[in-house]
């Protein structure tokens, strides 16, 4: 089952984000996708590497956290929030400019190698990761707190972006 998505939180039977059960600082989660940038990968529609490093950004992860809080508190993986807002606008209401954004999110997973080895056996996702235009990134994973496997309760969000370009 291949669903995705990325901030750290769990949300507790009263419906309050509790920690996820993966604890992956920002320098941690920014090493493995810079690593992943660099050496590069062979996304299925081909090998893509990029020597442009991506950057923690607490609005992103904010946008990631409740992008994924929504998942978890509705039971379904989706790139619109309850409001049926994209990623652009709901960017937009967390007060971030950008010229390029990108949003991955799965459901699932037991750990954040876990869940970027699928995004990058998935050609958009592989895209997504590997994308030479974007410059600062959030994750997030909020579980929804229910018994049984990781990968029937997480819930993953990844956002990554640039700012516009200054002229």
């Amino acid at each position: 089952m291949l669903a995705i998505a990325l901030a750290l939180s769990t949300v507790a039977q009263s419906g309050a984000p509790v920690p996820c059960g993966v604890h992956v600082s920002p320098e941690a989660a920014a090493r493995r996708l810079n690593d992943i940038r660099h050496r590069g990968v062979a996304c299925p529609s081909g090998a893509t590497s990029t020597s442009v490093t991506v950057a923690w950004n607490d609005r992103l992860a904010d946008a990631a956290q409740v992008q994924a809080r929504e998942m978890a508190r509705l039971e379904r993986m989706s790139h619109r929030d309850s409001q049926n807002r994209g990623l652009g606008e709901r960017l937009r209401v967390a007060g971030y400019r950008f010229g390029t954004a990108v949003e991955n999110v799965a459901v699932g997973f037991a750990s954040i190698d876990d869940v970027v080895d699928a995004w990058l056996e998935s050609d958009g996702h592989c895209e997504n990761v590997m994308n030479s235009a974007v410059r600062e990134f959030g994750l997030a994973c909020i579980d929804t707190g229910a018994t049984g496997a990781p990968e029937e309760r997480r819930y993953w969000a990844l956002v990554l972006a640039a700012p516009p370009r200054s002229r």
